[in-house]
């Protein structure tokens, strides 16, 4: 599972958040990991989310 968290604005704006993936199966299924993205708007209704996840 992943969430998606925004201190303001919508995802559609673009702009900075930060992406939370949670559980998985067997020994990843207690795993919790937070990720900060930028999300860029582009045109067509298109968007580039880069995320950095270590």
């Amino acid at each position: 599972m992943m969430l998606e968290r925004r201190g303001d604005g919508v995802i559609e704006d673009g702009g900075e958040g930060e992406l939370t993936i949670q559980g998985g199966t067997g020994k990843y299924a207690s795993m919790e990991h937070a990720c900060p993205y930028v999300a860029s708007q582009l045109p067509d209704r298109r968007m580039i989310v880069k995320a950095a996840c270590n």
